[in-house]
């Protein structure tokens, strides 16, 4: 069985799930039968996350794929991370997800102020709908709208994870890391692809 481990690193923005979703779809294509994706981030850009959660549901259709959180799965990486359904955690890990916070850069228009709060009502409407379906967490609304942490062990009685690991998976044919900085700006090293 061909094996490949993708670790996710650092910031999520558009940049960065290009590449994690462009790598994904490089294994699906040559092959690989076994995808350990290993996330570890503070999160970023939730609608960009939604993206890839709905990705990977397609690719899990062609490949197993189990999720690690190998330290913090903040945001929107728990958006990301609740997008495969084989989901595991190393010990000492931290979860969180929090409402959809929106900040304006430049000079916006009142029509920009409303169509971006009616898009963050229903990107916060969908983040909902999707912890409430894929995990066992009560009153998610309510830790929604606050800021909600949780350990390892809060996350397998919740069924946000099946198992707590020992260790991380290493061995593998393909290896790919791709760290996202919060500037949009990514680092990118692979082995075995050529």
């Amino acid at each position: 069985m061909s094996k490949a481990v993708v670790k996710f690193t650092g910031s999520i923005h558009e940049h960065s799930v290009w590449k994690l979703i462009t790598n994904l779809d490089i294994l699906v294509h040559m092959g690989v039968e076994q995808i350990d994706l290993i996330i570890s981030s503070t999160g970023g850009n939730t609608r960009a996350a939604l993206n890839v959660f709905n990705q990977l549901q397609a690719l899990q259709r062609m490949v197993n794929i189990t999720a690690y959180n190998s330290s913090i799965c903040h945001s929107a990486a728990f958006t990301l991370f609740l997008g495969v359904d084989d989901r595991k955690s190393a010990k000492n890990t931290s979860f969180m997800f929090h409402q959809l916070i929106t900040t304006f850069n430049n000079a916006v228009t009142e029509s920009e102020i409303f169509a971006e709060a009616e898009s963050a009502r229903l990107t916060n409407q969908k983040y909902i709908e999707i912890i409430t379906e894929r995990t066992d967490i009560k009153d998610v609304e309510q830790h929604y709208k606050q800021t909600y942490f949780f350990d390892e062990n809060e996350a397998i009685k919740n069924k946000v994870i099946n198992e707590i690991v020992e260790h991380l998976p290493v061995d593998h044919e393909y290896s790919i890391t791709i760290h996202g900085f919060e500037n949009g700006n990514i680092n990118y090293h692979q082995i075995g692809l050529d």
